[in-house]
């Protein structure tokens, strides 16, 4: 296949149709007949199966012969490692697996003098053991003690690990190496040393052997399968054979043998364990099935890692919101509350500068602030209806922006959020560039070349340490800083909602009193009276004036007590219908605990049957009542969540610790304010809406919100009957 500029990216190495040689394959369809099989089948293992074929005991050893049967029979039970014999008593690996409907059979050499398996499994052991001993610590020092102990484990001269970061490339966070070895420590390697397809591939198959660079591949036979008419897909093969440039990528680096390991984490590619050797080494499969072991061991640290490292930034970021909350609720005017909350707002999310804009007021922080180029992006955001704006660079991303100059030198990273409205808000945090020094693993530039294949990416030949400075960029936003820009738009959402309560409190209010008003017709029909007494009117028109006026009274009146009730929240819809009640519960309390994974929840629902209810509307009960706990509760302790069905009744309680020295007495929520909620810092916007709203749906749904306290924990219960004509159809 041709390597060209164009289709590099493209280049479908997973079905090149090749094969390494140190090994064979054999292809099954599900009938048994051999649908394919590498050149070298037959001098590797002897008499094999020809194509159209099926399995004799002619074919094989006893060991692969009983195992390929039972792979054929039970696609669902494979089984790896099998020990087997081919030509020349070697001693070979089999591997199985299916793919596009076919059995892939795998024979990998294995060499005489390998250790038993035990060897492997006890350093393995040893291994993981350390990792968990380590489990707290960074990760650079868990990398480390990966690298160490896949080096031990395989025996490669050189080791190393590096880490994805959001550009692409990767950087040398860990090596172990034989000491002549010039260190790769701390280097950075290009996006485009790994292609899309290879990341791909590396995220669906953990581990990469290359046992001899110099080798020759192995064609297989026939190239196209008849069954589908395409190549055989080897996604999941152990010995897949390995793209031209790369290669060319690994002589030039002197490398003569490599592997892979896979660090996944979230289902994303977040690192890479890279092992090279300067003479041809073939792992066994044993070896590199204790170092994909190792490798997921390592994955579910570092998840857990930065699942606690977020968790622990979210806290922070809670903090931080409520002090926010609490210069808005403090302030009569949303602008002295927003320039006030300033410093929270810098700490919330690290930058060099702040800008605040209510329209075409702006509030800067330092002081001198250009004030143009903050109007410059609100504008932006509003005529691109964006009210998230990220980025590091402005000059790559939003060119529009590029050149803005603030007191805080060339700005080159902007995190912006806008709520449209009157007046329209914008905050944004502002970085300077930050210029930077990279220290490659080689210039990497992509280089071209014009050989038999004509013109083909050609991979740089030195690895020697290539400087660069980058500029046009600053310090990268990350997932917590976009999560902390989100919390505190939600808290401007839900100051706004609240200056339209209030307002439509008032306005509810007033048209409540014009409806008292105009139940008194008196000045209309004493007018029409007046008019009869002077003649201006006859009777039989002035009778049909007032019934009309009356009639006209009543009809508004009517009309403005309907609108006064939906404007004051009265009359959520309800759609009751017949709903399995657990699958439901189960859903949300899934989706809750997706949505904040450092909240430790304990899950307990009983057989609880159908029920008559909203499904949406309780969903909506269940999650205010969970967000409640979560901002209220000691998170220390896990959210306890209940669901059960005493008798005619069902009970979905949410129990949670009280925080030491906070105060909790039970009492009614018929009022959509709750004082107490804004004392709590950790939610200091809080006031009492979910507690409201879910009362409301459970009052609404022919049931209650109990709430109680037990011991050191406040508890909150819905309750629902089981009588249909209990609902309200409304709250």
């Amino acid at each position: 296949m041709q390597s060209t500029i164009e289709n590099c990216d493209a280049e479908p190495i997973h079905a090149l149709g090749l094969i390494q040689a140190h090994g064979a394959l054999v292809a099954f369809d599900r009938a048994g007949l051999t649908v394919a099989r590498s050149a070298n089948a037959t001098s590797l293992l002897g008499h094999v199966p020809g194509l159209g074929m099926k399995m004799t005991d002619a074919h094989f050893d006893q060991s692969a012969r009983d195992a390929i049967a039972r792979g054929l029979e039970n696609p669902a039970l494979l089984e790896e490692g099998v020990q087997c014999f081919g030509a020349g008593h070697r001693r070979f690996d089999l591997v199985m697996h299916w793919s596009d409907g076919v059995l892939l059979a795998e024979w990998e050499e294995k060499p005489l003098n390998a250790p038993p398996i035990t060897h492997y499994a006890n350093l393995v052991q040893q291994s993981i053991r350390q990792l968990q001993r380590s489990a707290s610590s960074s990760s650079g020092q868990l990398l480390q003690v990966a690298t160490d102990a896949i080096r031990t484990l395989t025996g490669f001269d050189r080791v190393m690990a590096y880490q994805f970061l959001p550009d692409g490339s990767g950087s040398v966070s860990a090596e172990s190496r034989r000491a002549p070895l010039a260190p790769y420590l701390h280097l950075r390697y290009p996006a485009g040393d790994i292609p899309a397809q290879a990341r791909r591939l590396y995220v669906l198959n953990a581990i990469r052997h290359i046992a001899n660079v110099q080798e020759a591949p192995v064609p297989i036979e026939p190239a196209i399968v008849p069954a589908n008419g395409k190549p055989l897909d080897l996604t999941y093969s152990t010995l897949r054979s390995v793209s031209p440039i790369h290669i060319e990528y690994l002589k030039n680096m002197g490398v003569a043998a490599s592997m892979s390991v896979s660090i996944v984490v979230d289902g994303n590619l977040w690192g890479l364990i890279a092992c090279h050797h300067m003479e041809p080494l073939s792992v066994p499969h044993a070896v590199r099935v204790s170092c994909t072991v190792l490798a997921q061991v390592l994955s579910i640290t570092v998840e857990r890692n930065e699942l606690s490292q977020r968790a622990m930034a979210e806290r922070r970021i809670e903090d931080l919101r409520g002090q926010v909350a609490n210069a808005l609720a403090a302030s009569e005017d949303a602008t002295a509350g927003l320039l006030a909350a300033n410093d929270a707002m810098r700490k919330l999310i690290g930058c060099d500068a702040l800008s605040v804009l209510m329209d075409q007021r702006v509030g800067s922080f330092p002081a001198n602030l250009d004030r143009a180029a903050a109007i410059k992006v609100a504008d932006y955001m509003s005529d691109h209806h964006q009210d998230l704006l990220v980025t590091d660079s402005i000059s790559r991303d939003v060119p529009e922006l590029d050149g803005l100059l603030t007191e805080i030198n060339h700005a080159s990273g902007i995190l912006a959020i806008q709520l449209s409205g009157t007046p329209a808000i914008t905050i944004i945090w502002w970085r300077a560039e930050l210029v930077e020094t990279v220290h490659w693993a080689g210039q990497p530039d992509k280089i071209t070349a014009t050989g038999p294949n004509g013109q083909h990416l050609r991979p740089r030949k030195s690895f020697e340490v290539w400087k660069e400075t980058v500029r046009g960029s600053s310090r990268a936003w990350d997932a917590t800083d976009r999560f902390a820009a989100r919390e505190l738009k939600a808290i401007l959402q839900e100051v706004a909602l609240d200056h339209i309560r209030v307002a439509e409190h008032e306005r509810a209010a007033l048209l409540a009193i014009m409806g008292h008003d105009l139940r008194d017709p008196l000045q209309a029909i004493d007018m029409v009276v007046t008019l009869m007494g002077r003649g201006l009117v006859s009777n039989a028109d002035g009778v049909k004036r007032i019934e009309y006026s009356s009639q006209r009274m009543q009809s508004l009146i009517a009309y403005i007590l309907d609108v006064s009730r939906l404007r004051t929240g009265v009359g959520l819809a309800m759609e009751i219908r017949r709903i399995s009640l657990a699958p439901l519960l189960y859903a949300t309390f899934e989706r809750a605990q997706q949505a904040h994974p450092g909240v430790e929840m304990t899950v307990e629902i009983g057989d609880l049957g159908e029920c008559l209810v909203d499904g949406d509307r309780l969903v909506q009960a269940v999650s205010n009542l969970l967000s409640n706990a979560r901002h209220h509760g000691d998170m220390r302790f896990p959210i306890h969540v209940s669901a059960s069905r005493p008798g005619a009744q069902w009970r979905i309680a949410i129990t949670n610790r009280i925080p030491a020295g906070a105060s909790f007495t039970p009492g009614p929520m018929t009022s959509p304010f709750n004082v107490s909620s804004s004392r709590n810092p950790r939610n200091k916007t809080g006031l009492g809406l979910g507690l409201y709203i879910a009362n409301a749906i459970a009052v609404g749904l022919g049931g209650a919100l109990e709430v109680d306290r037990v011991i050191d924990y406040a508890r909150f219960t819905i309750v629902l009957n089981n009588n249909p004509s209990s609902y309200l159809g409304g709250c």
